[in-house]
């Protein structure tokens, strides 16, 4: 995981927001892996998505990708702690269920809120790539 500043990611971009209306502020919805994985690679998230976009972004986490990370014990309560900085998606789950399930329910078939999903799993990844609209960062 490196942190790439190519005008590619701009050009990228302007195509979603041009044909899907994803537009600045991006509201980035991280995922516990992505969190876990910067944190091995002493990268700040917060500071280096505004950098990485070109443009303001709001990084977003749902309370069932923090229960995940608590209930990793001391290998998710560094990305825990830096989750619970972020914004909150309210995800309506009572009984919590796994982060990707709820990433994938708050992404949904079209994409109405214009989230851009930001995780290392590769199952995930796959499955967001079919909802069109859905830009996703790895």
């Amino acid at each position: 995981m490196r942190v790439k500043r190519n005008k590619t990611f701009r050009r990228i971009l302007r195509f979603y927001r041009i044909e899907f209306g994803v537009k600045d502020p991006y509201k980035v919805l991280v995922d516990g892996t992505f969190l876990t994985q910067a944190l091995q690679q002493k990268i700040q998230v917060r500071e280096q998505l505004p950098k990485m976009l070109g443009a303001r972004a709001t990084p977003m986490v749902t309370g069932c990708v923090l229960h995940e990370l608590r209930s990793l014990g001391a290998r998710g309560s560094g990305a825990a702690h830096i989750a619970k900085g972020y914004y909150r998606v309210k995800c309506g789950h009572t009984n919590f269920i796994s982060a990707a399930d709820c990433v994938r329910q708050q992404i949904g078939d079209e994409n109405e809120r214009k989230l851009i999903v930001a995780t290392q799993d590769a199952e995930l990844g796959r499955q967001l790539r079919q909802v069109p609209g859905g830009p996703l960062i790895r």
